[in-house]
């Protein structure tokens, strides 16, 4: 269970048509997400986490919809992508289940402040909102700086600060942080940087970050700790 919610576990293998080997001594599971399901998906092998551009795919039948491109490593090898929508519809379809995600926009507190969450690893952005959860913040999510502009200009509740990595894709932090500092009703929100971006620390200081913590040495304490030197707890 994660949070206290029973998640569906789903044998990737098994699913797409595969022999499935067992593993008694442990599993490998990958959370995925799709609008408000989840479900974790039990695979053979986790190789790595790794921003790359995804290639479109030519020729694809209806049997084979659920790729919706592939990666390249440098070995020339091409990694085939799932289109995690299209997974979630044939998981349903084929009656296996998937978990409804808890609603938590209605257990917001009033009275705590509110975090704007930038991060495009699902790994990575979970890890800090529990930490951030855990001191009573309120945490609003976004996969990258296109989708946190949209919560800023959508969502009724104030920010108090934004936590945000910088390589991301379709919009990355730095391209969001100077649209902030451009628009009178963020610019005086704080700004923490949570990224391996450490060789531009003075870069992200001149566009006005508040606070920077390099990814490598990352840790609950580090991040609280600049929470209250920002006056956040």
């Amino acid at each position: 269970s994660i949070n206290d919610m029973d998640v569906s576990v789903i044998n990737l293998e098994e699913f797409l048509g595969f022999d499935s080997i067992e593993n008694e001594n442990s599993i490998n599971i990958i959370m995925v997400k799709s609008n408000d399901e989840i479900a974790a998906l039990q695979v053979k092998d986790i190789s790595l986490e790794k921003k790359m551009v995804i290639k479109k795919l030519t020729g694809i039948t209806d049997k084979y919809r659920i790729i919706i491109g592939s990666v390249l490593l440098g070995n020339e090898r091409a990694i085939p992508v799932l289109d995690i929508p299209e997974l979630f519809r044939l998981f349903k379809q084929n009656n296996s289940s998937v978990t409804k995600i808890k609603s938590v926009e209605n257990k917001r507190k009033i009275w705590a402040k509110n975090i704007l969450l930038v991060e495009d690893s699902p790994v990575t952005r979970d890890h800090e909102k529990k930490i951030l959860i855990n001191q009573d913040l309120n945490v609003y999510e976004a996969a990258n700086g296109k989708e946190a502009i949209k919560l800023l200009e959508t969502t009724k509740s104030e920010f108090d600060l934004m936590i945000t990595d910088i390589e991301m894709p379709v919009m990355d932090g730095l391209e969001l942080i100077k649209y902030i500092k451009s628009k009178k009703d963020f610019t005086n929100m704080p700004i923490m940087v949570v990224s391996s971006y450490k060789d531009h620390i003075n870069k992200l200081k001149e566009i006005g970050v508040n606070h920077f913590i390099n990814k490598s040495e990352f840790s609950p304490v580090k991040l609280l700790e600049a929470l209250k030197e920002l006056d956040i707890l």
